[in-house]
């Protein structure tokens, strides 16, 4: 009997033990950056996690008992009590393969918690958020919730299921009502008016079958399927896009950043556009909900890629086409993963939807099996300095043999259709093109070393005496399949590819036209009457107060044979010197009429056939470019006069691209119609609009010149340091400079050195990334530095066109705008 009594109570005491224990194995971790958490076991006294810690190969992590778990919706909090396996307190070294096992002891955590994060670190993304303690709110099963694919090989994502939203048809649907009906599960689907029921059914090996009426039903899983019979012969031809690819509308962006919290300091990235041939960018602005969801929209002419940045450090390039919406899934552990470099992060993950979505799944697939492109900017730098140009030719051509190679056996796994191959091919294909001509631009800039900017602002380098050019069989590597490539305009390189083709190559002389143009065209500058102004003091030094004040109150805007002097021999020196300077003008002129007539005109293509080519897309692209240049001209300076229209006739008969010409007769019909006023877009105003009112509104009745700019940005710093004396001389006027970085891009250490040791002067600020983001669509801001000019009346007068040339040159427009 006494033995049977302490049998029961043992069994008691091992029953109430057993019920204060729980075990969560595996645990589900919604984000993770070091720390994963794998297995949790909770008693009475304590919480045990057992984890992956993982980052880059001896690169060094500290946890310390100042981290703690917090209840995800609450406030209790759980302390990081010891550790095994890892040394709290301390440095730690991860070994060589970057991952190491360990158990973190908490204090015990209470029953009814189900889900929690895991904080402690400096930066919101290198905690864990999301770690689900009982199984996480789904009104789906576990067997039917996340993504799915179809299993025929094709690898399209049919649908997405998760707790807060159903991705069906390139859409964001609401859940209506779930319901069972033996093996069949009933969703309804809700998106506005509209509504739509699946029938899902749990398949074998994980599969999902998915229907509409209950009968009929198609397999899909949720990894790729591999190919099962050899691909179709396939070759490069893009001549068939020539015809099709231009055709403008909106490029709608819609997705989901699986494992997003709020709490990561960012509710917003962008979408960067540049076209080469105005120069200027484009930015569309991607606000992301608390949920994860995000949308954007952006204006197209054709296909092409664009720079997608969300979140900090995770930036990359996404192909878009005119009238599609592109559904996107990017899971957020593999973009903040700290064992992927930032140009290597992992997307196979991705997931999209809609024309573009195969191109866009299959190129970030290939990106990871290519060569990888980090090493290309040391091997350049290398070979230009021991003048290797032909050992760094065969090197880039090698790595294309091996891009070839890995296409093809992508192409041998996957079903993946014609067009995907041509555009996968155009990418790599231009990457390489764009590897050689960035070893001429490396070339041609090592002319100059040793270069340092001193502390007033002005920067020195020395000629090198080892610089030799490159010869003109270096560049036989510029073919007609690579200059007339449709699908140029396709690719991540396309801007890079045509801008060195004009400015580093001799191969289009548009560039020499270009610099000569550039030379004329700043005769008519904004400083013009400052400019005589000048030589009429430096011819008189003997002036009286009165004189100088004259010369100084002369009207900026006016064309110098227009000045009125009252003073006759401050008016006889000026008639001398505008009438020295209108000679100089006047050579200038035909010099570039002559250099025009012989490189674009009479012999337009000569050029190009001494290297074995013709007119091309590329060469296209370089004269509709140098058209706008002139246009850009016009409107920007009034003392600048060009005959637009005879310029265009001229050129048209040049350019054989349709899309091109078009863009050429656009270009005359506005300058023609356009008006002098302030720059605003005309469109409804957005959330940029009203933050940029609200952030200038404290300088409002003064001139306001801001410069966007970053510590990691030397022409920034340069024209910071300056624009110091400009800054310093302005200080008492109602003119205001403003510098505007933000934390991403500026880190606080650097920001504060930078602006003390330089001496620094006028207005800054250090904006959130959201708030840069803002402003970034407001402008346009693709590079730094950037520069935007505001008048009195708090209205943008220049977007980074005569204001980028920095304040000294500016000041005259400043001080012009200061007197209205």
């Amino acid at each position: 009997m006494k033995k049977s009594l302490l049998s029961g109570l043992f069994l008691l005491l091992c029953c109430a033990a057993w019920g204060q224990k729980r075990t969560v194995d595996p645990v589900r971790n919604d984000y993770v950056y070091v720390v994963r958490f794998d297995r949790i076991e909770t008693t009475k006294e304590r919480t045990v996690a057992e984890v992956t810690l993982r980052n880059d190969p001896a690169s060094w992590i500290r946890y310390d008992t100042g981290c703690y778990l917090r209840e995800r919706g609450g406030d209790r909090r759980y302390r990081l009590l010891a550790a095994e396996g890892f040394e709290l307190g301390k440095e730690v070294f991860l070994p060589a393969p970057g991952v190491s096992k360990a158990r973190f002891v908490f204090e015990p955590l209470d029953a009814d918690v189900r889900c929690v994060d895991f904080l402690g670190r400096q930066k919101p993304l290198e905690n864990t958020y999301g770690i689900w303690l009982k199984d996480a709110p789904s009104p789906l099963p576990a067997w039917a919730a996340g993504h799915w694919m179809t299993s025929d090989g094709s690898n399209r994502w049919v649908c997405g299921f998760l707790p807060q939203t159903a991705v069906w048809r390139n859409d964001f649907w609401d859940y209506g009502t779930v319901t069972r009906k033996g093996k069949t599960l009933w969703v309804q689907l809700k998106n506005g008016d509209r509504d739509t029921t699946l029938c899902l059914k749990e398949g074998r090996d994980g599969a999902l079958l998915l229907g509409s009426d209950g009968r009929t039903f198609a397999t899909l899983g949720r990894d790729l399927v591999r190919r099962t019979t050899p691909a179709a012969e396939w070759k490069y031809d893009p001549e068939k896009y020539r015809n099709e690819l231009y055709r403008p509308g909106t490029a709608v962006i819609r997705g989901i950043l699986e494992g997003y919290t709020p709490q990561f300091g960012f509710t917003s990235g962008t979408l960067m556009s540049y076209d080469p041939i105005t120069g200027r960018d484009c930015a569309a602005l991607i606000e992301v909900l608390p949920d994860g969801r995000f949308s954007a929209e952006i204006e197209t002419e054709h296909p092409k890629t664009l720079v997608m940045s969300l979140g900090p450090g995770t930036i990359r390039n996404l192909y878009v086409e005119p009238g599609d919406t592109l559904m996107c899934r990017f899971v957020m552990s593999d973009l903040q993963n700290p064992q992927c470099r930032s140009g290597m992060k992992d997307w196979s993950r991705s997931r999209f939807m809609g024309r573009a979505a195969e191109y866009n799944m299959y190129r970030m697939i290939a990106d990871r099996i290519v060569p990888a492109q980090d090493s290309v900017y040391g091997r350049t730098q290398e070979c230009v300095g021991r003048g290797a140009a032909d050992e760094y030719k065969a090197w880039i051509a090698e790595r294309f043999r091996r891009t070839e190679d890995s296409l093809s056996a992508l192409a041998a796994r996957y079903e993946i259709s014609g067009r995907t191959r041509d555009l996968l091919y155009a990418e790599h294909s231009q990457r390489a093109f764009c590897n050689l001509l960035d070893y001429a631009s490396a070339n041609q800039n090592s002319k100059i070393i040793n270069g340092r900017l001193r502390d007033d602002g002005v920067y020195e380098a020395e000629r090198n005496p080892d610089y030799r050019p490159l010869p003109a069989s270096f560049y036989d590597f510029v073919t007609m399949e690579r200059v007339d490539d449709p699908l140029m305009t396709t690719t991540s390189d396309a801007n890079s590819v045509i801008s060195r083709l004009v400015v580093c190559s001799p191969v289009m002389n548009i560039g020499r036209i270009a610099d000569a143009f550039s030379a004329f065209s700043g005769l008519f500058g904004p400083g013009l009457i400052a400019h005589i102004a000048g030589k009429v003091r430096e011819g008189c030094p003997d002036l009286t107060p009165g004189q100088r004040a004259e010369l100084d109150s002369l009207p900026f805007k006016s064309r110098g044979e227009s000045v009125s002097i009252r003073d006759t021999m401050i008016s006889r020196r000026f008639g001398a010197c505008l009438k020295e300077f209108n000679a100089q003008r006047a050579k200038e002129q035909a010099r570039l009429d002559t250099l025009r007539e012989k490189y674009m005109y009479a012999n337009a293509f000569d050029t190009l056939r001494r290297y074995g080519l013709d007119r091309c897309l590329a060469y296209d692209y370089a004269l509709t470019g140098y058209f706008y240049s002139l246009v850009s001209q016009q409107q920007q300076n009034e003392n600048f006069r060009l005959d637009l229209f005879a310029e265009m006739t001229r050129l048209l008969p040049y350019v054989g691209t349709p899309y091109l010409t078009g863009r050429i007769v656009r270009a005359y019909e506005e300058a023609s119609s356009v008006v002098i006023r302030p720059v605003e877009k005309d469109e409804p105003r957005t959330k940029a609009d009203d933050y940029f009112d609200e952030l200038i509104a404290p300088y409002r009745g003064y001139v306001l010149y801001i410069d966007f700019w970053g510590t990691g940005c030397a022409p920034c710093r340069q024209g910071m340091v300056e624009a110091r004396q400009t800054v310093e001389e302005l200080k008492d006027s109602k003119i205001k400079f403003l510098y505007i970085t933000s934390e991403g891009i500026s880190p606080l250490a650097a920001y504060d050195r930078f602006l003390s040791e330089r001496r620094i002067q006028g207005e800054r600020l250090r904006l959130s990334d959201d708030q840069w983001n803002l402003l970034c669509t407001k402008f346009d801001i693709y590079g730094i530095p950037h520069c935007v000019v505001v008048d009195k009346q708090g209205r943008v007068v220049d977007n980074n066109r005569w204001s980028r040339s920095g304040p000294a040159l500016c000041k005259s427009k400043l001080l012009e705008l200061e007197k209205q």
